[in-house]
């Protein structure tokens, strides 16, 4: 068949078998004999059997001819039909179409069949408008003869194609399939007698040459909505519009029209330069625009510039879009000067050379290190950079924001990145991460982008002072014509005619000016000399250009050899950017390099490829489509069949060159692409190793996107497969907090589990007891982590019954069985070491010191958590390093020590926020909260517990949601919303019985104490109180204990005849704040036996439990009391029944700290609700009224009506 591979093939090796033999048979003969061959060689490649092309296609059909033909003698209506059809043919063909067939009494003719041309679409209504003109005319002399009228219907349409031959032609004539000629033949049908309708996509290409009236939207067979066509009326003479251009071969040209956009980003270096601090801009544009061109002179006005400049360049792709870091790994190898291939040992050295110069001889190696690592080089030492990567990607992104800050104390550096709206997530998200750092140093970020950026990242840029956007708008009227002078400076006495046809058909856009004019030199309308370059007048009119930007690179390509083209397109598979040893390895022949040199070299001369000087790939040239567009259009020429065998090459190629290089994971999602394209069913693996890599650098979208085309490609009866992409999902969307999708995943699952070998069902189970542990259904954790700890001794896997016992442990901490956690969490390190599974046993070892925690054993928590964070550290994962911190920061809460706590939460939280673990933001966040609520910082507090209850909630998080709730209780308690802080604390409580968790119901049930109390609703406090101390006698913790006895007490010391047992409640919370060491309750505790005292008449008794208080009444000292307004009154009370002169000084000291309060709230409205409250206007007014003492202690029934928080 025509076009066939194998058929060029042959003529291949003839044509080489030939040229053997030149020197026996010589010149002459051999050239003769290669003529043909040569011949059939271009004809045959051509156009290949198949390909796809952009066309116009016309129907033309006779109007009731078979009813008229009954009318006629059988040789009349063969004479008519062939004086019709011969007219028809010739109106085609005059205006380059091609009759594709004659059906019956109809036509189709293909327009762009063979070689598309600009303006295909007007050339096929033109041919309409003659066949109409013509068929007038036979109908008059038909008329005449056999009285007889011939009328006729013609449909256009213009659309993609696909281009063949067909065999049982037995010749080399063309066909074309597709549903652009099914809309043509239903147009035809459609259209008003002795008219022609076309489609909408062909009315635009007219582009007013043609007058064209709306006919009704058609509905047609196959297609689900109505159609737009037009009825054409007739050819507007002397209007010539083009849409698109193309590029100029060997002419250089200075920017035009961009004058101000680049002063624009001359004025920001020198911004950056002045100022001291960082700048990004972004220049958006359609394709074609002109941003490339715009860098390009901004580039080299860099380079002109006296003052030194570092600059570094980057241009990202959609073959490496899904590669996490691509860019940035692209600008930091073309500044070291890298290319793959390169052995580990030369790019080390490379990268230490840079750091250490820029940093010096200590920091700089290790840095070194790390960036190189965190981009994908293998060249570090074992345990020289982190393994977990989390804590790899923190500290690459500090590394390149470290290096970059230290080469701007020398000179300003310059960032240019290309085509950014192809940029892979995790660059993209450096140039966030990395703008603290960078925010004091002389650095410029100037990327372009297509508008395609704004569609992943709509808000790109918004609201960030130091970043900017430029849009570039088309060149005026003035400016186009300016730079079509600039190209065809050569021509001498420039045609305004030529110039008008190019300045309106490339509508601003300077590639498509530039390309247009190109088109005009090979099509012969600018014809080149030496020195001077002439256009033909007399085709100007003639010739028109490519009607859409597709139609302009589609005829461009097809003005190369058959040789440049199959170049081409076997590039365009490779992407924008490819190399000539790929290209080579794409064919099944052994090709001669020096053969694709010489194409890919007259493809650079032509101007459609351009030459990097240095290339990524050792001993490869590297090359880049002029234009994405260019290589798009290329591509989308290829039939589906051929791409995909060129994507499997491809992919082997990609595949040898990652393994060769020891880098398969980072070309994971490249190799996966080719593969998924050429529907190679190991496609899916690859996209598996992409989706764990981009996963294990917190890329998460891209891991996210590459494991769910990973799970469609899987093979049906490729269980083990689908598992382990279906766990590796059910981790991230964990991760991600997305539990419908977790949950989803994981029934999938369960699903195969019959499937399954010994290892997976042990993962299985795994996964179904974590999924039963976020949703606190313990009983249901604790069983399948014990089914997991048997099935993984039966395998022999220590390293997974250590991760089994993990899980036990966790769960029986949350359960509230300290000591059987204890167990299990013990065994866990023990056996996680002997494993070496270090990130086992460091989670166990912060689950110990949580336990520890638990039951008040504040020192020995403390040590644990401080072991599993050096463990952490020493593994470089900073993200589980920090959620020991929050352990960490969590025990100094329980022991007071407040401002400890917050400054390790505030260091962990930007660290859970860049790893994307929603969980573990929620709980940093709630627990900053709940420090700030402690300190008086109801402002961040409020701000902190909103989103922290926001994120809860939507991951499903019982226990982290009961405790936010009772954290935005005590900010609405403390600043006068009082009905709004009883239902956070009554939902809290239900949430905490609902869990059966003791804890938390003793501390909700505290929480409607305090609420009551500033109410004073006495009654319900003391009945909260009292179910708080009955449900924390089986606590755990002597703290939650303790601060059930300290609410209890503070309700019944209001209560009638409850002062002996407030007291004896108010020594029990003491004895229990005691034991763990917390002083600020226990002083709290002592100030309430004063006032149970004195309000017994016991004043010398009252005045000397207070005694041991009275030195700690400063602010600071007062922070972690549970009501310390009541504790402040209470001193005060005590030493005026006394008569004790200390009481003024206590309440100067009791409103100093209201006031220091207040001026700590970070929200003026917040701050005077919390001033205006009861308890704390009572102290700021001296509203404190003392009574006669009674030793019936019936005095304290006043005193409770404004008892309360503070």
């Amino acid at each position: 068949m025509t076009g066939d591979l194998d058929a060029v093939d042959a003529v291949d090796r003839a044509i080489a078998a030939l040229e053997a033999q030149r020197a026996a048979l010589g010149d002459t003969v051999v050239d003769t004999a290669l003529a043909p061959l040569r011949a059939r060689r271009d004809r045959l490649a051509g156009h290949r059997t198949e390909n796809r092309r952009l066309v116009t296609v016309l129907f033309a059909d006779l109007v009731d001819f078979t009813v008229l033909s009954r009318h006629l003698d059988a040789e009349d209506t063969r004479e008519v039909v062939g004086e019709y059809f011969a007219r028809w043919r010739r109106a085609i063909e005059a205006h380059g179409g091609v009759v594709e067939k004659f059906i019956g009494d109809a036509v189709m003719a293909v327009y762009g069949l063979e070689r598309s041309f600009e303006d295909d679409a007007h050339r096929a209504v033109r041919s309409a408008l003659a066949m109409l003109e013509d068929l007038r005319a036979l109908s008059a002399e038909l008329h005449d003869r056999h009285g007889i009228e011939l009328h006729m219907r013609v449909g256009i349409d213009t659309g993609e194609v696909v281009v063949s031959t067909l065999g049982e032609r037995h010749d080399d004539s063309y066909v074309a399939v597709g549903p652009t000629v099914n809309r043509a033949a239903r147009l035809q049908a459609a259209a008003p007698v002795d008219r022609v309708l076309v489609s909408l996509d062909t009315q635009r290409l007219l582009r007013g040459s043609f007058g064209v009236e709306a006919h009704e939207p058609l509905t047609l067979k196959g297609l689900d909505l109505p159609v737009d066509a037009f009825v054409v009326t007739g050819e507007r003479h002397a209007v010539f519009r083009l849409d698109r251009s193309a590029g100029v071969e060997g002419v250089e040209t200075r920017t035009v029209g961009r004058e101000l956009q680049l002063r624009f980003l001359q004025d920001r270096t020198w911004d950056v330069t002045d100022e001291g601090r960082w700048r990004v801009v972004t220049v958006l544009g359609d394709a074609g625009v002109g941003k490339s061109r715009l860098l390009l002179d901004f580039d080299t006005w860099l380079h002109d510039r006296e003052e030194a400049v570092f600059w570094f360049r980057g241009r990202a792709s959609p073959a490496t879009q899904e590669s996490p870091h691509a860019l940035l790994r692209d600008i930091v190898s073309a500044r070291l000067d890298l290319h793959a291939g390169d052995p580990p040992d030369g790019v080390r050295r490379a990268f230490v050379d840079a750091f250490s110069t820029a940093l010096g001889p200590v920091e700089g190696p290790r840095l070194a290190v790390d960036a190189a690592a965190f981009l994908g080089y293998d060249v570090a030492q074992p345990d020289e950079v982190p393994t977990h990567p989390q804590a790899l990607r923190d500290r690459g992104s500090h590394a390149l924001a470290r290096l970059l800050h230290a080469l701007s104390r020398t000179a300003p550096a310059v960032i240019l990145l290309e085509d950014l709206h192809w940029a892979d997530e995790g660059s993209l998200r450096w140039l966030d991460a990395a703008a603290p750092e960078l925010a004091d140093a002389t650095v410029l970020v100037v990327a372009t982008a297509r508008p395609t950026l704004l569609e992943r990242h709509e808000r790109w840029g918004e609201g960030l002072a130091h970043h900017e956007r430029l849009d570039l708008a088309p060149l005026s009227r003035r400016e186009s014509r300016e730079l079509v002078g600039e190209i065809l400076a050569r021509v001498e006495d420039l045609p305004r005619a030529l110039v008008d046809l190019v300045v309106d058909h490339a509508e601003g856009n300077p590639f498509y000016l530039e390309e247009l004019v190109t088109w005009m030199v090979d099509a012969g309308v600018v014809v080149r000399g030496d020195p001077a370059w002439t256009v033909a007048l007399d085709r100007v009119g003639a010739v028109s250009v490519p009607p859409t930007l597709k139609g302009v690179l589609q005829s461009r390509l097809d003005s190369l050899t058959p040789a440049e083209r199959d170049q081409l397109q076997r590039a365009s598979v490779l992407g924008r950017v490819f190399w000539d040893t790929a290209l080579a390895a794409m064919t099944r022949r052994e090709v001669d390099p020096a053969v694709v040199d010489a194409d890919l070299e007259r493809l650079r001369t032509r101007g459609l490829l351009l030459e990097r000087p240095e290339s990524r790939f050792a001993g490869s040239r590297e090359f880049v489509f002029k234009h994405a567009l260019l290589r798009d259009v290329a591509y989308d020429g290829m039939l589906r069949a051929h791409r995909e065998r060129y994507h499997a090459r491809a992919a082997r190629w990609f595949a040898r060159a990652a393994t060769d290089s020891g880098r398969e994971e980072t070309f994971a999602a490249v190799v996966a692409g080719h593969l998924d394209r050429a529907r190679d069913a190991d496609a899916a693996r690859w996209y598996l190793r992409a989706g764990r890599r981009a996963a294990a650098v917190h890329a998460l979208d891209e891991a996210q996107r590459t494991l769910a085309r990973a799970a469609e490609l899987v093979a049906a009866d490729d269980d083990a497969l689908r598992f382990d992409v279906l766990a590796a999902s059910e981790a991230l969307a964990e991760r991600q907090g997305d539990r419908a999708r977790q949950h989803e995943h994981l029934e999938a699952m369960q699903r195969l589990e019959q499937r399954l070998d010994g290892s997976r069902r042990v993962a299985l189970l795994l996964a179904q007891g974590r999924w039963a542990f976020v949703q606190s259904e313990y009983d249901a954790a604790r069983g399948l982590s014990g089914r997991a700890v048997q099935l993984a001794t039966e395998q022999g896997r220590d390293d997974l019954v250590a991760e089994a016992l993990l899980l036990q442990g966790e769960t029986l901490t949350w359960a509230e069985d300290p000591d059987a956690a204890r167990v299990c969490l013990t065994r866990a390190v023990d056996l996680a070491r002997a494993s070496t599974r270090p990130d086992v046993e460091g989670e166990a070892l912060r689950y110990l010191g949580m336990v520890a925690s638990n039951t008040g054993d504040f020192p020995l928590s403390l040590e644990r958590v401080q072991q599993a964070r050096e463990l952490f550290a020493r593994l470089g994962d900073s993200e589980m390093e920090s959620t020991a911190l929050v352990q960490l920061a969590t025990t100094h809460y329980f022991m007071g020590r407040y401002a400890e706590a917050q400054t390790a939460l505030e260091e962990t939280l930007p660290i859970f926020r860049r790893a994307g673990h929603r969980y573990r933001e929620s709980i940093a966040l709630g627990n900053l909260a709940s420090v700030a609520a402690v300190r008086g910082r109801f402002g961040p507090a409020e701000a902190w517990v909103g989103e922290a209850i926001a994120v809860s909630r939507d991951l499903g998080e019982l226990e982290a949601t009961s405790t936010n709730l009772m954290v935005a209780a005590q900010v609405e308690l403390f600043t006068g919303r009082f009905d709004a802080a009883e239902a956070h604390a009554r939902e809290s409580l239900d949430i905490a019985r609902g869990l059966r968790n003791r804890p938390l119901e003793v501390d909700a049930l505290t929480r409607l104490v305090h609420v009551d109390l500033v109410r004073g609703e006495v009654d319900a406090a003391v009945g909260h109180g009292r179910e708080a101390v009955a449900i924390g006698a089986d606590a755990s913790s002597d703290l939650d204990r303790g601060q059930a006895h300290l609410g209890l007490g503070h309700a019944l010391v209001c209560s009638p005849d409850g002062l002996a047992e407030a007291d004896e409640h108010f020594r029990q919370a003491a004895a229990l704040f005691a034991a763990v060491d917390v002083a600020v309750p226990g002083r709290e505790c002592a100030v309430g036996r004063a006032r149970v005292a004195s309000l017994r008449g016991e004043h010398d008794r009252a005045v000397a439990l207070l005694e041991p208080v009275l030195d700690h009444l400063d602010h600071d000292e007062l922070v972690g009391a549970a009501l310390p307004a009541t504790m402040l009154r209470g001193c005060v009370e005590v030493l005026r029944r006394a008569g004790d002169p200390r009481a003024e000084t206590v309440l100067g000291q009791a409103r100093a700290h209201l006031r220091e309060t207040a001026a700590r709230v970070g929200d003026d409205d917040l701050a005077a609700a919390y001033l205006a409250i009861e308890p704390n206007r009572v102290l700021l007014e001296d509203d404190i009224d003392v009574p006669a003492p009674s030793p019936s202690g019936q005095a304290g029934q006043q005193v409770a009506k404004t008892s309360g928080p503070s």
